[in-house]
């Protein structure tokens, strides 16, 4: 879309490195151009038991054409009619088998309400569309921080702690290296299953 610029977010490509190199025959890693919603679209999402956005969010009204809660993926060299943007209800549409979605995308966890199925954010769309956890994100907050928290986070997770006790202490891990305030740990919160 012109006149819409998202900065580059260069500390996530070593976020997918550091999740890759915990189980390296397991992971697929799309960053870049690879990035994008055609390419999301066209995988067997019900294969992944993890999966990990690192990538803006926005639960704003004010781009034009976008109504609801997103994330953006790639952006350049989209197909006639179409742009980059994940939406909330596209989301919804997905068939998913996952037990654990993370979204560093700021607002992911942000939405309207909605009567009889709660708060419509990019968040409880991966819910709706199958996945059985999701950690999302409540503001936007600083990328290395945001980083080192998720990659605490799945190390905890590879040493056999439950989701929320790894959130627990992957928030602990971040406030000890200097990022205190709340701003840079309290935005990440799971919903869904917690074991």
């Amino acid at each position: 879309m012109p006149g819409i610029a998202f900065a580059r977010l260069p500390l996530t490509g070593e976020l997918a490195d550091s999740i890759k190199q915990l189980d390296p025959r397991r992971t697929d890693v799309c960053t870049g151009m690879e990035a994008s919603k055609q390419s999301l679209m066209a995988l067997d999402l019900c294969q992944y038991s993890t999966i990990v956005f690192a990538t803006h969010g926005y639960a704003g009204n004010d781009i034009p054409g976008i109504n609801e809660p997103m994330m953006v993926l790639a952006l350049l060299d989209q197909p006639e009619g179409q742009d980059g943007f994940l939406r909330a209800s596209e989301v919804s549409c997905l068939k998913l088998r996952a037990d654990l979605v993370v979204l560093l995308a700021c607002d992911s966890a942000l939405g309207t309400f909605v009567p009889g199925r709660g708060i419509a954010s990019v968040g409880n769309a991966f819910l709706w569309a199958g996945a059985r956890s999701v950690i999302a994100k409540l503001w936007c907050g600083a990328e290395k921080p945001s980083v080192m928290l998720v990659e605490r986070f799945f190390k905890h997770i590879k040493e056999g702690q439950s989701k929320l006790e790894a959130l627990r202490l992957a928030r602990d891990d971040i406030r000890k290296a200097g990022y205190d305030h709340p701003f840079f740990w309290a935005p990440f919160i799971l919903v869904g299953e917690v074991n």
